[in-house]
């Protein structure tokens, strides 16, 4: 095996190393000898897979990850030491008959140090099995090597895109990781977390070290669990790609083209394969597909290794020898290079439902639930008494990953999460709060991802159990659910329960149904109006779903099985036809630097001294800055924006309360406590928690961990909006729903006060204070098709008009709920319709956009500013998630969510911290500046000239203040740089 061998990944907690160094290894040639590291150290940590291959709509096609690692074998290539050079390999199956493009990988890490050296890179090698070993005496098949990776701020969780996609045939195949760090130099390490799962998924993993300097033999692949004094089977990892597989353009494929360019206009095509930009500017991705099979291709997904997926399987007919091109804007905002791949089929993914009995199958549906005498089956695999029992409790869901991966619409995946509720949400380890208690005819909008329900009602947990369990050996296990005795909501009412489950199989790539007991009571149900009597699926939705779109409904609130009855559900085989390219956005930035950092000057009375600032410019675009008070439109950005709607056809946006879905049902109760107040968060910030349509809580939390709130008060009111005043953090300001009253709340005490009305009902949302101008701005909707932006009195709460927010939104439409306004004065918002920051004019309500979030904005939105740092922060309302934001290019980042099942939406977002000390130009007589803006050139600097005038003033008087510098410097848009006048003899030093 070469020297550079694998890496990629996405990492695990994982504190204590698996082999450490008893003594530090000397800085010598790479054969010397060093004394024997240590054996496996063990620790149990909990851990859970953020997303950095794939962060929106990713493709994970096999999933091999546990809540809890218990070991971390070293996977190092040692640099300066080759005795302690050591590789870790585990197997994954590729079970789709289209093969798999592989783009990735997520493997859980950890360091000797606690995190990598400076430069660290990493290997991934892809190799065919050889009798349950990596066949590494051939070339891989697949390689990354002395690539930087992607790791997060723990250090633990490493991601890696293949710089270009792997196409892997169906099979058996072993990926092996290693971290080139430099253990003679620095005494650090790589470890890959490694656990042993109660059912092994595969071969065991594999681990070598050829040099033997850890003394424990396994010099050539060895199983992990003879090696040293571990006992773990599997190392941690995920693989990312799309189904499909064969390259570029084949002579009877499909052919991909990705191209990029600056014009943005309907229709463009840029040629570039790699394109230079700045931060901040929109880049039409342009992406053309041929058809060069002799059949038309009329569904198509496409997706890349950076932003996930784009659509999927829409309806675009592709006729044999035509081509179609799609073109996607993005806001560049960090050099990135993408991998898109198209998928192209003939026809969408299916389902044919076949009932079948214990005897032959039959099609009708009546066969076997009770209008004959004929004798039933179904072919029920009882494994509640041998399988592993899943503690559901009501409305209670758990994800659960499966030993093989399975294709299910196309989609493949081995997560699964199972839902107390009678069904199963695929690939996703994510499972959603509330239950869906309610069921509903398929297919249906309300569930995120594609739904298997064999028998969708309101299960109770007072009786039997949830089970799943694998039987048989790869390739032809099958892996089973079984809902065990399950009781119809209320329990405690219903001693008559249902048994049923699912089987997945790994052959042929089917699903079935299976009925045991489908005669079951729901006495006392109070929701949904199931009578008392649930028989053969009366109460129940059977069927299968990929989405809001697509799905194949068995029944819904019909009698349409039996006891001992079951349906086999075989799908559609589309011919589907993959694709793949690369292209490369360049992103620089300008870069900064103010000389010197701050400023004294002595002038003599009545008169004058003149001093220089120079503004550098060491980034690689050009720096535009400003001094003083920004333009009202400084933040725009040059040339319009594009951003596509993601509002639905004939969908109306309110941004009001979040609609009450199937999931919202038995909340839990508001807590009642003693206001708390806060105090030692890193961003302290206060909102609102709506409990239900009436009521709801103040609380405060720290925006860097969200998940905890305090509860300051509970009232009988709602707010969407909230915002502190001139710095002032004993009460927060917001309009009470649907009154319209601008009212206060006591930080401290919870205590409510009432300014006056607004006169505006239930349409204001947002509020933003501008420090640099002493106003309550707040944007308010107009009949529910636009938005206008407001100011307020303090004093009386009478609002004022400024004028329409225009100029952003699709066909006419645009609905801005977030608002904020930096410390330059500088307002931003969030507009709902295409889920995109823009900037607008205070003076005007004139917008532009900036860019797209990523993320889908519903409802309330809730802006702030840390004016410290000058981050913005995003409180989506739709899922309850904070997130940071970008302001050069609307680009969201995910923080994490917000409070807990109880909190059904959190909005009148605000952070309790002051603006600090920058002076506008206005507040300083005695200083002026020239110029007072300008742009500096890429290795520029431009000197501005500060004159300091005494007039009128005596000697020994003092004058402070804080200059201001704002810039486009993504990094660093506010210096602030302290100015002190001295009158004659100096003043003392500050």
């Amino acid at each position: 095996m070469r020297k550079s061998t694998i890496a990629i990944g996405i990492a695990a907690a994982l504190s204590a190393p698996a082999f450490v160094a008893h003594d530090a290894v000397a800085a010598t040639g790479k054969n010397t000898r060093t004394s024997k590291a240590a054996g496996p150290v063990h620790s149990a940590n909990r851990f859970a897979y953020p997303r950095h291959v794939q962060p929106n709509g990713s493709t994970v096609l096999y999933s091999q990850t546990a809540g809890t690692y218990t070991s971390g074998p070293v996977s190092s290539n040692s640099l300066s030491t080759d005795d302690f050079d050591s590789f870790g390999a585990d197997d994954f199956t590729v079970t789709d008959a289209a093969g798999w493009t592989v783009s990735g990988f997520n493997f859980p890490v950890t360091f000797a140090n606690g995190e990598p050296d400076d430069g660290t890179t990493y290997d991934v090698d892809v190799y065919a099995d050889a009798s349950g070993k990596p066949d590494d005496g051939t070339a891989p098949l697949c390689s990354a090597n002395g690539v930087a990776g992607t790791l997060d701020a723990s250090s633990t969780a490493l991601s890696i895109a293949l710089p270009a996609t792997c196409s892997l045939p169906p099979g058996h195949y072993w990926v092996t990781l290693q971290g080139n760090v430099d253990f003679g130099i620095s005494n650090n390490q790589m470890y890959w977390s490694a656990f042993s799962p109660a059912t092994l998924p595969g071969s065991i993993a594999q681990w070598k070290n050829p040099g033997g300097g850890y003394e424990i033999g396994c010099t050539s692949w060895t199983a992990l669990d003879s090696c040293g004094d571990f006992t773990d089977t599997s190392f941690g990892f995920e693989v990312v790609g799309a189904v499909g597989a064969g390259d570029a353009c084949p002579a009877d494929g499909i052919c991909l083209s990705v191209t990029l360019g600056t014009d943005t206009s309907a229709g463009a095509c840029g040629t570039a394969d790699s394109l230079d930009v700045t931060v901040g500017d929109q880049v039409n991705f342009c992406y053309t597909v041929e058809n060069r099979t002799a059949q038309p291709l009329d569904y198509h997904s496409l997706g890349d290794n950076i932003d996930g997926e784009f659509f999927r399987l829409i309806n675009q007919p592709l006729a044999a020898g035509a081509s179609y091109q799609y073109n996607r804007v993005v806001t560049a905002g960090a050099t990135r290079t993408h991998t898109a791949t198209w998928t192209a089929q003939d026809v969408p993914p299916g389902y044919a439902a076949t009932v079948v009995t214990g005897g032959p199958a039959v099609t009708d549906r009546l066969f076997c639930d009770g209008f004959d005498a004929a004798a039933c089956g179904g072919g029920f695999i009882d494994i509640s008494g041998t399988g592993t029992a899943l503690d559901l409790w009501n409305d209670g869901a758990e994800a659960v990953t499966m030993p093989f991966s399975f294709n299910f619409y196309g989609n493949t995946s081995n997560q699964i999460c199972i839902a107390n509720n009678g069904f199963i949400l695929f690939g996703t380890a994510s499972c959603p709060l509330g239950g869906y208690y309610d069921n509903l005819p398929l297919p249906t909008a309300d569930l995120p991802v594609p739904l298997i329900a064999p028998l969708w009602d309101d299960f109770d947990s007072t009786s039997g159990g949830v089970f799943h369990a694998t039987q048989g050996t790869a390739p032809n296990r099958k892996f089973i659910v079984e809902w065990h005795q399950r009781a119809h909501y209320d329990g405690a009412s219903n001693t008559d329960t249902a048994t049923f489950e699912v089987v997945f199989d790994e052959a042929t790539g089917t699903l079935s149904f299976h009925y045991l007991d489908v005669a079951y009571t729901a006495i006392g149900a109070v929701e949904g109006g199931d009578p008392a009597n649930c028989d053969d699926g009366i109460c129940a939705t059977i069927g299968l779903q990929a989405d809001s779109t697509l799905a194949s409904p068995f029944s819904f609130n019909q009698a349409s099985i039996g006891d001992g009855t079951g349906i086999e559900w075989n799908a559609r085989a589309p011919a589907i036809f993959t694709a793949s390219d690369t292209v490369t956005v360049n992103v620089g930035a300008p870069d900064i630097q103010v000389a010197p950092t701050s400023i004294a000057a002595t002038v003599p009375a009545d008169g004058s001294a003149t001093t220089l600032l120079d503004i550098a410019n060491v980034g690689d675009r050009d720096l535009q800055w400003t001094i003083g008070a920004s333009s009202p439109t400084a933040h725009f950005p040059i040339g319009p924006r594009y951003v596509a709607t993601t509002r639905a056809r004939g969908e109306r946006l309110t941004g009001a309360v979040h609609p009450e879905g199937p999931h919202a049902r038995r909340q839990a109760t508001p807590r009642r406590a003693q206001p708390q107040p806060l105090g030692g968060a890193a961003v302290p910030a206060y909102a609102f928690s709506l409990q239900s349509s009436t009521e709801g809580n103040w609380v405060s939390f720290d925006a860097t961990a969200p998940g905890t709130l305090n509860l300051l008060a509970s009232v009988d009111e709602l707010s969407f909006s909230g915002e502190f005043v001139a710095d002032d953090f004993s009460k927060e300001y917001f309009i009470a729903y649907p009154s319209g009253d601008l009212k206060t709340v006591d930080t401290a005490s919870g205590a409510i006060a009432t300014i006056g009305p607004t006169g505006l009902d239930y349409r204001p949302r947002d509020l933003a204070w501008d420090f640099t101008t002493n106003t309550l701005f707040g944007t308010v909707m107009d009949g529910g098709v636009g938005s206008d932006l407001y100011k307020y009195d303090l004093a009386t709460g009478t609002p004022t008009r400024v004028g329409a927010i225009s100029g952003i939104g699709a066909s006419g439409y645009s609905l801005v709920m977030g608002l904020a306004v930096d410390s330059n004065g500088l307002m931003y918002g969030v507009e709902i319709a295409s889920s995109s920051l823009v900037a607008i004019d205070k003076t005007t309500g004139a917008a532009t956009t900036i860019g797209a979030l990523g993320v889908s904005a519903r409802f309330s939105q809730s802006l702030s500013f840390d004016p410290e740092t000058g981050t913005l922060y995003l409180l989506e309302g739709q899922s309850n998630s904070l997130y940071t934001v970008d302001p050069a290019t609307g680009e969201a980042t995910l923080i994490g969510a917000v409070g807990g099942e109880a909190d059904a939406q959190v909005a009148a977002f605000a952070i309790a911290i002051g603006h600090g000390p920058c002076a506008q130009l206005q507040d300083l007589p005695w200083l002026s500046i020239a110029p007072a803006g300008g742009t500096t050139l890429p290795d520029g600097t431009d000197p501005v000239t500060l004159t300091l005038d005494g007039a009128g003033l005596a000697d020994g008087e003092v004058r402070d203040g804080t200059l201001c510098v704002r810039s486009n410097d993504p990094d660093r848009s506010l210096v602030r740089i302290p100015v002190r006048m001295n009158v004659g003899a100096p003043s003392p030093a500050r």
